[in-house]
């Protein structure tokens, strides 16, 4: 009988030694403390990583968009001469032959290689201009947006007109 009562002395005894062998409240407290920091390290981490991509995907959407409206605006900015074309552009007059001819190599250097003059007048009068046309198009829609497009690039009032 004296084993029977010494046995739960004997286990109280042995659970409190087992007890005071693991940590304290206070060290289970910090660790959980420090665990819960790490995880909102990593979180935080985490976090800051998605918001960098999320930036630098809509940095490379902001320059492709870019590159999309630069090769829409060279599209857009597109003539198509015809050789044969019933309209044409036409850019200043002069009343000098050798002040046109300079004027025609001038337009033939910004994209216009089929810049000509047309000799309009009265000879005999003397009352001649030399007028300096860009572009033959075969519509009248082509014509009107290469004169929108000289207007922009270079700050030049023109007419559509037929051409001779």
């Amino acid at each position: 009988m004296n084993t029977y009562r010494f046995i739960p002395i004997l286990l109280l005894t042995g659970s409190l030694v087992i007890q005071a062998c693991g940590p304290s409240q206070e060290e289970i407290r910090v660790k959980e403390k420090v665990r819960q920091d790490s995880i909102a390290r990593v979180e935080s981490e985490r976090m800051a990583r998605m918001e960098a991509e999320r930036i630098a995907r809509e940095q490379k959407e902001i320059e492709q968009k870019k590159i999309e409206v630069a090769i829409a605006e060279k599209e857009s900015k597109k003539l198509e001469f015809d050789a044969k074309g019933k309209y044409t552009v036409q850019v200043e007059a002069s009343r000098s032959l050798a002040t046109a001819e300079k004027e025609i190599t001038v337009w033939k250097k910004r994209g216009f290689p089929d810049a000509f003059i047309v000799k309009f007048g009265n000879e005999e009068t003397g009352d001649i201009w030399f007028r300096i046309r860009v572009g033959r198009f075969t519509t009248k829609q082509m014509a009107n947006k290469a004169a929108e497009i000289i207007f922009t690039d270079y700050k030049r009032k023109t007419w559509v007109t037929r051409a001779n």
